[in-house]
């Protein structure tokens, strides 16, 4: 289109420099495919950059100088070629933005950071196809996409507050997960979370600043770091110790409160989880193992306990009473599933979750530890829960 635009002023101007230039530059421009002229080169790379390491001996630093010069000069040139098609573009109109001849100017004068800024990470595209089945080296692989995007925003604006990186990072995200493999499945919100913890400058806070130990989250390593929905950040070791000694319960250790489905999955997807995957099954297959009639004697000495208003509280004591004498006659598995089977309820006055298991409740109750109409919310939750599950 140049040639074409310097043809026609040199028609009604034969003496047009620019034209002249344009058009007498085409016997010195470098080839199209030598290594310093790449038509769309940082649009489309074919590889990520990756780091380059240094030279080592003055031999390798002076032919590293050399090759920067020479590629400096074959810039040098494009541009000046570059600069005559501008200018002759502008003459008619084509071109209305001075900025361009700006950068132009600033790169053939070596002004490369005033005109440069940071290469952009690759395109998504190129991400995904260095990605494998190994979940653990794809995760790897897009926490360090997920940093260039941070230095890049930070060299683009280094006013940049954590909220606009932060904005960056989900939009990225969003795009790595849809195109994802089932495989893959949360492996680009897990690089997500390790990113948030480990760059402070995205200023992250979760619900507790220490883990169970006593350490602070800021140290937790890399390999034994969760982030669960509720906000609770946990050092992996300490979090599986805790729930294989309540028999694989998924309560919070801390909030008291039921981990959501979505933790769960990711606690035993964790490889310092993995070990609590029989734990969790034994109590899956634990609440199947009731049988109804002992489902509804719970829910009567629940309604027992609950209605409940003599000053001696007897018919309370008397109903369960009555059923830890009908446990006793059930078969061993189903009363191993009385005392093990944590159940998850929550006081309904306080909003307190509840650590009983059934047989505790009604030990605790019949030795006057726990009131009976707190007993009674609990076992009434504990039927429902039960009669739900089969």
């Amino acid at each position: 289109m140049a040639d074409g635009v310097a043809m026609d002023i040199l028609s009604l101007d034969p003496s047009n420099a620019q034209a002249h230039a344009v058009l007498g530059s085409r016997d010195s421009e470098p080839a199209r495919s030598s290594g310093y002229y790449s038509p769309g080169a940082g649009s489309s790379r074919s590889a990520r950059a990756r780091p380059t390491s240094q030279p080592q001996t003055t031999l390798e630093r002076a032919s590293t100088e050399a090759s920067f010069t020479e590629g400096y000069l074959g810039l040098k040139t494009s541009l000046q070629v570059l600069e005559h098609e501008i200018k002759a573009l502008q003459m008619v109109g084509k071109v209305d933005d001075d900025k361009v001849l700006e950068n132009i100017r600033g790169l053939l004068e070596g002004r490369m950071a005033s005109v440069v800024s940071r290469n952009p990470p690759c395109p998504v595209r190129q991400l995904l196809r260095e990605l494998n089945d190994d979940r653990s080296a794809c995760e790897r692989l897009i926490i360090d996409d997920f940093n260039e995007v941070v230095q890049w925003v930070r060299a683009e604006k280094a006013s940049a507050t954590a909220d606009e990186i932060r904005d960056r990072l989900k939009k990225r995200k969003a795009i790595i997960e849809a195109a994802l493999s089932p495989t893959l499945e949360g492996v680009a919100e897990a690089a997500m979370m390790h990113v948030e913890h480990e760059l402070a400058n995205l200023e992250r806070r979760y619900a507790n600043t220490e883990t169970m130990l006593g350490d602070n989250v800021s140290d937790i390593p890399r390999a034994h770091f969760l982030v669960t929905e509720d906000n609770y950040a946990w050092d992996m070791e300490e979090l599986a110790n805790a729930l294989e000694v309540n028999n694989g319960v998924m309560r919070n250790p801390l909030s008291r409160d039921m981990f959501s489905p979505g933790d769960v999955g990711r606690i035993l997807a964790h490889p310092l989880g993995q070990r609590l995957r029989p734990l969790n099954v034994e109590q899956n297959k634990l609440k199947q193992g009731i049988r109804p009639a002992t489902i509804d004697r719970l829910a009567s000495v629940s309604q027992t306990m609950l209605a409940d208003q003599t000053p001696n509280a007897a018919p309370s004591m008397q109903a369960v009473d009555e059923f830890l004498v009908y446990a006793a006659t059930l078969p061993a598995a189903e009363q191993r599933t009385l005392d093990v089977l944590k159940v998850p309820a929550t006081d309904s006055h306080t909003g307190q979750a509840y650590d009983y298991t059934i047989g505790e409740s009604l030990r605790d109750a019949k030795a006057n530890r726990t009131c009976f109409h707190k007993t009674g919310d609990f076992l009434a939750q504990a039927a429902r829960y039960l009669k739900a599950a089969k």
